[in-house]
């Protein structure tokens, strides 16, 4: 049964590369934590907002809106403007074709005006202090001047209306093999009696589900320590599935402590791969699939995380024996 079951297994995944026409390139989940139960992947800016916007990760309700576990809850008012933008780097392949959706539900019961949350793409870094505005090319509005995606029943809805670009991103083709985008969350509201003596826009809101499914990127990336790095990131694993080992390409922003380790599904720990002190740049580390006694773990997800100067990002990947 074993042996049907690991036969079965391969089958699937060989079907999956054959039907999505990419030979040698694994397609999946680019995010982290889409489903928005852990803030560590994001980032948050307060952009130009003249009132501060309420956010809380991984919260839930006692109402259907929240669905299975937990949401990002967003909950703000002005009588000028407010908006935040909650973003993180991912890297694509170029010339990759990317599908963009998530979910989202009105709190407030219908009652939003002159309000957005829209998720944007661009290759430009969001600003890292508050007080500045930020662009970028609309794939999905949960919420827009026109009304697209109001959602007013109390429960998410499977995705947002289609944006600019019909929710789905094409990387450019160019002469680098990959590139880095910023996947931005954008819910903000205006008041259109501003600045001072405007009427009070009050919003209430929960997101949930985000993803972006495409190539991941899964090319040889060589350890290049002093290169220059923009951002810490762990990258996706290659090959995966994997069997017996497999390589976890990893960024370096600045010198830092890093420890890269390997936890199964139920959050026991299996082995460490890196513990040390390491330079900027491109990294990366290779497991085996055995655990810290060097005996050979079963087949299953594990889960790899990365930590690194206050940084930190977690990924599936799968081992078959």
């Amino acid at each position: 049964m074993k042996n049907l079951f690991l036969i079965s297994v391969i089958c699937f995944i060989t079907l999956v590369y054959l039907t999505t026409g990419v030979i040698g390139q694994e397609i999946g989940e680019i995010l982290v934590g889409g489903n928005m139960a852990d803030a560590s992947a994001w980032n948050v800016s307060n952009l130009d907002s003249k009132e501060l916007t309420e956010y809380e990760f991984n919260d839930t309700f006692e109402t259907p809106a929240a669905g299975a576990g937990g949401c990002l809850y967003v909950r703000g008012g002005t009588v000028q403007n407010t908006q935040l933008l909650i973003w993180q780097p991912v890297t694509l392949v170029a010339g990759g074709e990317y599908t963009i959706t998530g979910a989202f539900s009105d709190l407030t019961g219908g009652n939003l005006a002159n309000f957005w949350c829209e998720i944007l793409v661009s290759t430009e870094v969001p600003p890292d202090t508050d007080g500045v505005d930020y662009g970028g090319v609309r794939m999905l509005g949960f919420n827009s001047w026109a009304g697209c995606g109001n959602n007013v029943d109390g429960t998410f809805q499977d995705d947002g209306c289609l944006g600019d670009t019909g929710g789905i991103l094409t990387v450019p083709a160019d002469t680098s093999e990959t590139v880095v985008y910023y996947f931005c969350l954008n819910p903000g509201a205006w008041s259109a009696d501003a600045p001072a003596t405007g009427s009070l826009i009050e919003f209430e809101i929960a997101i949930d589900e985000l993803s972006m499914i495409g190539p991941a990127v899964s090319v040889d990336v060589k350890d290049r320590p002093g290169a220059r790095v923009s951002h810490f990131q762990l990258r996706h694993n290659y090959p995966n599935p994997f069997n017996p080992a497999t390589t976890i390409p990893y960024s370096l922003e600045e010198e830092s402590h890093t420890t890269i380790r390997i936890y199964n599904m139920l959050g026991e720990y299996i082995t460490t791969l890196i513990d040390q002190k390491q330079l900027p740049g491109e990294h990366s580390a290779v497991w085996d699939g055995s655990d810290f006694s060097g005996n050979q773990v079963n087949s299953g997800v594990y889960l790899v995380r990365m930590e690194a100067g206050g940084f930190s990002q977690s990924q599936k990947i799968l081992l078959v024996q």
